[in-house]
């Protein structure tokens, strides 16, 4: 469910490329090469153009191009880009159990449809309703789910007739699971060593499905394309925004309780995917449901039949509510350093989605109703990564596919952030928190002026340097020692300190120009200048004293952190355009910090437990990070400072209100 938008790197006012307010969200599907070859040829903006960064309430979209070559599952809604309530109410809803695993220390919450089967024999049966679409082209075709006859039946009588409502004698491995629907084997063998001990008679069922009146829908020409099929038919795909609007129409005006399924099947259409889950808010609960194209068995489409609906069904019956967090994982027979988890499905228990992109996951089975094909699915181990599996015959997947766990790589980590947005401010971002949980960063007014702030427990204060054009706040200390720039009136940028009402100037003797980007509890200043040569150095002003700090991993370099003892935290490049590389300075000696699989990696904050974070960009577009006991893990918010008591801050685009606003949040431990 990827996110589509592009990555971008700006450099600032200041002239410096400054990453913290670094812009873009995120995930796009390029060659790392080829997002780097853009990236190259970015020129200079204002530091305006650079803050599109990670968003909220913003749609995931699919991760693969062709609606009939590829991709299933369609866009996602998520809220504050994925972040799970911790106590979610849901009110009425189809029964849900809950459990959760550890993995590096963390642990990951769950929930899927039915009963626990560790604690015994019960069987749920979710009632189910079948939704048929029909589409009237502004062109004169139709389609029409409920009447029009593929493969010798309609869209409504195939899915009945397939094994996902009727039953047939699974057998993975050579283990008799059940003579049962495809969902309900595919939980049993899920959880074998509790179904096969003590938990025999457990069974997640839909009910046979009744059908509602088929919902009608006027697609204008404007939003859809035709694509011939080969056998003289046409296949209409239609654009995304307008099918699932069309989706959620159809679920509204059929008022279904939110204790039933309902499945909205398009027949022979689809968006830029075949089909999603997801949930909707209804009055009274939360309406969980399932959308799908049902396709004909001919070389044009390589999910016909029932794939794509089996394919949702899974994936609904182990993240019915889409907020299933995991570690991360990898697509079959894929190893790659940042989880591909993470532009396919935001790293979320899509057990079908493992398997998406090879053939091996299409599945035909011969049942008494005909040949029909089947999703494989991944079982819970494979995200766990356990080393023994919990289900049927230790398998990792339903059809065997799978024989191991997915690969180590890195996912991304949930927080639960706190909004901060200066009072009528067009733009607000947070660039550093002391352990006070005294926050600094800087605002745009309705003018398009830019002022520092202080934000100190619900209270904001408003920071400018005398006679300066603009102020930048960017690092403060235990003490209250406040690290910035400001622009002169000929728009050069001054490192400055404040501190109870005082400034104190910081300009590296010499320097055309000053960043101050922060500050420790000794006053240690740190930050870049540039030299008559326009060449950009890092800096440090300790004891009164100033020193160059060059590191051995590129010409020009800034410093973006330091902590209270004297370990720091910035960049290094020959160009700014790319690569950057990350670097930490350990009071002896440089450690060069590059985010697996980045071209761009730029660390902009470090504590005194030596943990530090930062934004990434990689063939997927531009992320947060952070490190937790050592550990690297993602963000879908920019980092920009942290403290010493597992609290960051960043920022982020609200699509709600349409602006980039600074966070906080806590880490967990």
């Amino acid at each position: 469910m990827r996110r589509n938008a592009g990555a971008m790197i700006r450099i600032g006012r200041s002239g410096f490329p400054r990453f913290l307010i670094v812009a873009s969200m995120l995930l796009i599907s390029a060659p790392a090469s080829t997002a780097q070859s853009v990236l190259s040829n970015m020129p200079p903006v204002s530091i305006r153009g650079r803050l599109f960064s990670s968003e909220i309430d913003t749609p995931s979209g699919q991760g693969n191009a062709s609606a009939f070559a590829g991709g299933v599952d369609g866009p996602k809604r998520l809220g504050a880009n994925g972040a799970q309530p911790a106590n979610p109410d849901r009110g009425l809803t189809v029964p849900f159990w809950t459990d959760s695993f550890s993995y590096q220390g963390l642990t990951y919450n769950y929930r899927m449809v039915g009963t626990d089967p560790k604690r015994g024999s019960a069987t749920t049966i979710v009632p189910t309703v079948i939704i048929p679409m029909r589409f009237v082209f502004e062109n004169g075709l139709v389609s029409d789910a409920s009447a029009d006859s593929i493969d010798g039946q309609t869209s409504i009588q195939g899915i009945i007739n397939s094994p996902v409502f009727q039953n047939y004698d699974f057998t993975p491995g050579g283990t008799d699971v059940g003579n049962t629907q495809y969902g309900d084997a595919f939980q049993r063998a899920n959880f074998w060593d509790s179904v096969s001990k003590r938990s025999p008679d457990y069974h997640v069922l839909l009910g046979q499905p009744t059908i509602a009146l088929a919902y009608e829908v006027f697609v204008p020409n404007s939003v859809v394309t035709f694509y011939p099929e080969g056998d003289g038919g046409l296949f209409p795909q239609i654009e995304e925004s307008f099918l699932e609007q069309a989706t959620t129409d159809a679920l509204i005006q059929a008022n279904i309780s939110p204790q039933k399924l309902p499945i909205v099947v398009w027949g022979k259409v689809k968006g830029s995917f075949g089909g999603f889950h997801r949930e909707l808010p209804v009055a009274g609960g939360t309406l969980t449901y399932i959308a799908t194209a049902y396709v004909p068995r001919i070389p044009f489409f390589r999910d016909p039949d029932s794939y794509i609906l089996s394919h949702e069904v899974l994936e609904w019956l182990d993240d019915p509510f889409g907020d299933n967090f995991t570690p991360g994982w990898d697509i079959i027979f894929n190893s790659y350093p940042h989880c591909l988890s993470d532009p396919i499905t935001g790293d979320e228990l899509e057990v079908a989605d493992v398997f998406e992109f090879t053939p091996l996951g299409i599945v035909a089975i011969d049942t008494i109703n005909g040949v029909y094909h089947l999703q494989e699915g991944a079982f819970i181990d494979y995200f766990t990564r356990n080393g023994s599996s919990r289900s049927v015959n230790g398998q990792y997947s339903f059809f065997g596919v799978a024989t191991s766990p997915s690969p180590p790589c890195i996912g991304h980590l949930e927080i639960q952030p706190t909004l901060i947005e200066y009072p009528n401010a067009t733009l607000t971002v947070a660039t550093a928190i002391n352990d006070s949980s005294q926050i600094v960063g800087f605002y745009f007014d309705q003018s398009d002026n830019v002022h520092g702030f202080i934000y100190d427990h619900g209270k904001y204060t408003q920071l400018d340097y005398p006679g300066a054009i603009e102020t930048d706040l960017f690092g403060i200390n235990n003490v209250g020692q406040i690290a910035g720039y400001y622009l002169d009136t000929a728009g050069l940028p001054h490192g400055f300190v404040y501190f109870q009402g005082r400034y104190f100037p910081v300009d590296f003797p010499g320097a055309t120009v000053t960043v101050a980007f922060g500050i420790n509890s000794r006053g240690d200043v740190i930050g870049a200048y540039g030299d008559a040569s326009a060449v950009t150095h890092g800096f440090a002003l300790q004891n009164g004293q100033f020193r160059s700090v060059d590191t051995p991993f590129g010409s020009q370099s800034e410093v973006s952190s330091i902590n209270d003892f004297g370990h720091m935290a910035g960049i290094a490049f020959d160009n700014p355009s790319g690569p950057i590389h990350g670097f930490i300075f350990g009071g002896s000696s440089f450690s060069r910090f590059d985010f697996p699989g980045a071209y761009i990696t730029a660390p902009n904050a470090i504590n005194d437990q030596g943990e530090h974070g930062g934004v990434f960009f990689d063939a997927f577009g531009g992320r947060g990070y952070v490190t937790i006991n050592g550990r690297l893990y993602a963000l879908y918010y920019f980092l920009n400072g942290m403290n010493n008591r597992n609290q960051i801050v960043g920022n982020v685009f609200n699509f709600i209100t349409n602006r980039t606003v600074g966070f906080v949040a806590t880490l967990p431990n």
